[in-house]
């Protein structure tokens, strides 16, 4: 009797404003629903990563690790840091370091491969294996370094398989007790956020200076910088275009 003397005394403003709260309430609901399932549809398309829910502690590590490939490239092996300089630095020790470093790689492999490392089983003997694997990967990425001058595109094939090298070494090192399929999911949401965060800055940086953009003035102050055949390079131009060339270079 007392609940229902209090529904019958509740006045017509408290009951619609009881009524306009469980409707927003429904409205949210319908929303989130909505979101949820156009992220669904997004991620099985393959449009978005499948991003598991992790701390937002362990999430901003591992953005800051995912981050340490694609900034350390774009530092030390693209305009937007010190790649021009770096490639374009005409150091003659280069071709030693590059030849040594081809034969060292092709020395070490074929010794591994007569010894039949795969079949090494004792500790000390996958210790060796370890080391000298290491040192191949380190002798390649010092090769593909040194002759990144003739060929910059072997930078963008150490850089994928640096990245993975870079995420299986924190695994082991940081998340061993994780198991590998967790880990990987772990990281699809900082990836993701480090791609986004490249791509802004990127834009960002090639609307500071008309010397950012890829167009033909700068074709043609790469072919000088690098030493490369300037004639190739302007033979497709139109006359307008070598006029701004011309005046532009002195």
């Amino acid at each position: 009797m007392e609940s229902e003397t209090a529904q019958q005394s509740q006045t017509p403003q408290e009951s619609q404003s009881t009524g306009d709260e469980i409707s927003s309430s429904s409205n949210s609901n319908n929303i989130k629903g909505k979101v949820i399932g156009a992220k669904k549809a997004l991620e099985n398309v393959g449009v978005l990563p499948t991003i598991h829910p992790v701390p937002w502690s362990t999430f901003i590590v591992l953005l800051f690790f995912v981050s340490v490939p694609p900034v350390g490239f774009a530092y030390f092996f693209s305009s937007m840091g010190k790649g021009e300089e770096f490639i374009a630095d005409h150091d003659e020790g280069r071709e030693t370091r590059a030849s040594l470093c081809s034969m060292g790689v092709m020395g070490s492999g074929l010794l591994l491969y007569l010894m039949d490392f795969s079949s090494w089983k004792s500790p000390m003997a996958r210790s060796i294996r370890a080391f000298a694997l290491f040192a191949i990967a380190i002798m390649t990425s010092v090769y593909i370094i040194a002759v990144a001058k003739t060929m910059p595109h072997g930078l963008i094939l150490l850089f994928s398989l640096g990245t993975v090298c870079w995420f299986t070494a924190m695994k082991h090192m940081f998340y061993y007790k994780v198991v590998f399929r967790e880990y990987v999911s772990w990281i699809a949401g900082p990836m993701f956020a480090a791609s986004f965060i490249t791509l802004l800055s990127w834009i960002y940086w090639v609307s500071l200076s008309e010397e950012n953009k890829w167009d033909d003035i700068t074709k043609v102050r790469y072919a000088k910088t690098f030493k490369w055949d300037e004639t190739l390079t302007m033979s497709s131009y139109t006359d307008r275009k070598l006029e701004r060339v011309r005046i532009v270079g002195g």
